[in-house]
């Protein structure tokens, strides 16, 4: 099994998601699965401030490190156990997380982008790998997939921190076997499989067929049970974790084709998701972005 952490003493369970792509939706998934796994968990991303109560109100965030230590604190006393973080690249910069200790640190991938901000690659992915390299705990985990965009670098910043590293995909730690798509009694096309975390094989059906959304939710579904959720009520909730609005939002079908809106990808217009039962094979949906 994937061994979990162990359980911070006076503060609730932390988790925080970096990365260019797919941040918002891990965030919101893995706060979805920390409450199906029976935690009080609260979580701040994109999407907001939702709250241990399942309110949610904007995220204003100020530029002061006592931002994210005074949003967690609020929610302690709202009875939070858990906080489910997304780690934007400013907000790293801007050393909002200098106060906050993170469990288990989430990487989506590391590729080109906010250039005009950072002056060049190497500053831009530094900034993200703060979050390994400052703010994981040293005897926290690491999650990321075993086709991470940049997976070398995040891999020798948990090195260095001497925390440890969850693998999520083929030949990972965490992985979805035995793949098959499966018609629903709405019309959507689901993928029903078998999660291996470690040693423990469990049945599991995710709600997309989709490789780079199924990676995500083997991502967020890798942090919780890192965190120490039991894995199987982990796996039975994957089937109703829903993406966070305008990330990779079916909008409609047919003959064959998905189309989604993403308004969180900008600079492309459409790009081809193949199946993850067979990623290498021919596209089996056409996924179209607006931003």
């Amino acid at each position: 099994m994937v061994q979990p952490i162990t359980a911070p003493l006076g503060r609730p369970l932390t988790t925080a998601v970096t990365g260019t792509n797919g941040k918002t939706t891990v965030a919101t998934a893995t706060l979805q699965l920390l409450r199906a796994a029976g935690l009080r968990a609260a979580g701040c991303d994109s999407t907001g401030i939702d709250d241990v109560h399942g309110a949610v109100r904007p995220a204003q965030f100020r530029r002061s490190a006592q931002f994210l230590p005074d949003l967690i604190a609020e929610q302690v006393a709202l009875g939070a156990e858990a906080i489910s973080l997304e780690a934007f690249v400013g907000v790293l910069k801007d050393g909002l997380f200098e106060h906050v200790e993170v469990d288990v640190a989430v990487c989506t991938g590391l590729e080109r982008d906010h250039l005009d901000v950072h002056g060049s690659l190497e500053a831009y992915w530094g900034a993200k790998l703060r979050l390994f390299e400052e703010h994981l705990r040293p005897d926290g985990v690491a999650v990321l997939a075993t086709v991470c965009a940049q997976g070398d670098l995040v891999r020798d910043a948990v090195a260095r921190r001497g925390a440890r590293l969850v693998t999520v995909g083929p030949g990972g730690d965490v992985a979805l076997e035995e793949a098959e798509e499966v018609a629903a009694a709405d019309g959507t096309v689901r993928l029903q499989g078998v999660l291996r975390a470690g040693s423990q094989r469990l049945p599991v059906v995710l709600p997309t067929v989709h490789a780079v959304a199924v990676t995500n939710l083997l991502l967020a579904a890798s942090a919780v049970i890192a965190l120490g959720a039991g894995p199987e009520p982990v796996a039975e909730a994957l089937a109703g974790v829903t993406p966070p609005p305008g990330r990779l939002e079916v909008i409609g079908r047919r003959s064959g084709v998905t189309a989604m809106v993403d308004t969180a990808h900008s600079g492309r217009r459409t790009i081809p998701l193949a199946s993850t039962k067979n990623p290498a094979g021919p596209e089996t949906s056409g996924v179209i972005l607006w931003s």
